[in-house]
């Protein structure tokens, strides 16, 4: 679907519940997958993008993502993506603290063609992984990596009429949407507390950028709201 340059219908979603979400700090793994319910989760949100009007979903390459991702393209059979720097903030790392975090290599290409043989893959991701065991990410190249993303959301993607989907993480989703809305952008302000699965919905024309809904849930039965 392509509305030639009326801008840009744009979702962030939250991934599905991951057993990371499930557990506490100290049990909680670098690429964790989703849980049952998340996995129930995904399937719901997959029965909303049949009215969605999707063109194109792009998709952390976190393995949460990537299944949460999976199961929209196999309700509506767009063109699906990743996109690595739309990663949660501190990239694939093992380890609870600062004391003990070590960078991991995160999916490699062939394990991700492997597991989702739909999902276009990036050349940025090799089989090095696609975090490629560096340290963890910090303050800085975090929050530049935010605006990076935000404009080529508004500069590159905002006048091609389409409607997109980016399948992200809740504390990068913070900083985004802050971002998109020309708020301050700080790794240190209260979280929003953004549902998995909600999803959060602009429209981008040019450089205008209006916020149209926020961490929605409605795709969602009572009982599976995390």
């Amino acid at each position: 679907m392509n509305r030639g340059n009326r801008g840009m219908k744009l979702f962030l979603i939250r991934h599905a519940q991951s057993q990371n979400n499930a557990l506490p700090i100290s049990q909680r793994v670098q690429d964790a997958p989703i849980t049952e319910l998340g996995l129930q989760q995904a399937r719901q949100l997959g029965q909303w993008a049949r009215h969605a009007g999707l063109d194109r979903i792009f998709t952390s390459p976190f393995l949460r993502a990537l299944q949460t991702s999976q199961q929209i393209h196999e309700t509506v059979a767009v063109e699906w993506m990743t996109w690595t720097q739309l990663h949660e903030q501190g990239g694939c790392v093992s380890g609870v603290d600062t004391a003990s975090f070590q960078g991991q290599p995160g999916m490699t290409a062939v394990e991700i063609q492997q597991a989702f043989p739909s999902c276009q893959v990036t050349g940025d991701i090799d089989e090095q992984g696609w975090w490629k065991s560096q340290p963890r990410e910090t303050e800085v190249p975090l929050l530049e990596r935010v605006l990076e993303v935000k404009d080529h959301l508004v500069d590159e993607l905002g006048s091609t009429g389409r409607t997109i989907a980016c399948v992200t993480h809740a504390d990068f989703s913070d900083l985004l949407i802050s971002a998109l809305q020309d708020h301050p952008v700080h790794p240190t302000v209260p979280l929003r507390g953004l549902f998995n699965t909600g999803i959060t919905s602009f429209t981008i024309e040019g450089s205008r950028v209006q916020l149209d809904d926020y961490n929605n849930v409605d795709h969602l039965s009572p009982e599976l709201v995390t």
